[in-house]
């Protein structure tokens, strides 16, 4: 839900306004403080916006686009491989990519990497349709994507 409770203090931003911004900020990249001064708002509170309508964004798609991987989900992923690609037991195919950011302050060399940059990476799994069965994006040094998939005990 990304429609707020109207109080006193301040006037709400509309549910339409606020998807609207998110989609600017996410389709062109352009910053907080242009975003700001096209819409009349300040640059916190366009953070603020942008942080929550995609949060919610996440919580009402996620469980049907992305659900977490299950023993049978990944079976059926395994069989894909086979049938498509001649690729036996092999449940996804991962890479993962840096992203170069700037430094954040305060905090030394924690997002610094071994190609002598200061990144995040963003990791994600693929079945055999090419389609996202698993993404994560880390920060600092985490690179290990196959965390969601150390719960699975996979039996045969």
């Amino acid at each position: 839900m990304i429609t707020p409770v109207q109080t006193n203090f301040c006037h709400i931003i509309r549910s339409e306004e606020r998807l609207m911004l998110t989609l600017r900020f996410l389709s062109t990249g352009t910053s907080f403080c242009a975003l700001a001064f096209s819409f009349k708002m300040g640059k916190s509170t366009v953070a603020s916006t942008v942080h929550g309508t995609c949060v919610a964004i996440y919580n009402s798609l996620q469980a049907e686009h992305m659900p977490f991987p299950t023993v049978d989900n990944l079976e059926d992923v395994a069989k894909g491989f086979e049938f498509k690609w001649n690729l036996p037991n092999c449940v996804g195919c991962i890479d993962d990519k840096h992203i170069r950011i700037k430094h954040p302050a305060k905090f030394g060399t924690m997002f610094y990497n071994y190609k002598h940059y200061h990144s995040i990476v963003l990791q994600a799994v693929a079945d055999a349709k090419c389609r996202f069965i698993a993404i994560d994006v880390g920060d600092m040094e985490s690179t290990a994507m196959v965390g969601c998939l150390e719960h699975l005990h996979y039996t045969s």
